[in-house]
């Protein structure tokens, strides 16, 4: 298959960099937002049940899924500052590369830290007793 590659305008090069910056904040920090606020509700209706251990259990994994988030925040803006200068160089085989590099370690980093808190919880969780 043969395709040829057309050259593609970038979209944050040009205009307003108050701009451009205003569009990825409040982008990024709705998002933020709405995880907290799911955080919330979760953390309200399983205090509504009555059992101070699920609420116990599910402000614990608000804590691990804050500091899963804040590692691949860290990360996504390590990939992106790759990328952007494989880009600006113009070899954009590269940048495709450290991105589905970055996607494939990412995958395999959430299932292990999925897989590890798992454990974590099943090993911390006291036995019950009918």
């Amino acid at each position: 298959m043969n395709v040829r590659s057309s050259p593609q305008t970038a979209v944050f090069v040009s205009g307003s960099l108050m701009g451009h910056v205003a569009v990825m904040t409040g982008t990024g920090a709705i998002g933020l937002m709405a995880i907290f606020v799911v955080d919330l509700l979760s953390l309200l209706y399983v205090s509504w049940l009555g059992r101070p251990e699920a609420t116990a259990g599910v402000g614990f994994a608000t804590i691990v899924l804050y500091l899963m988030i804040s590692i691949n925040i860290g990360l996504m803006i390590a990939v992106s500052a790759l990328t952007a200068r494989a880009l600006g160089a113009g070899d954009r085989a590269g940048a495709a590369h450290r991105r589905l590099d970055a996607g494939a370690d990412g995958t395999r980093r959430a299932g292990a830290d999925g897989d590890r808190a798992t454990r974590f919880a099943l090993a911390a969780a006291p036995a019950r007793r009918p």
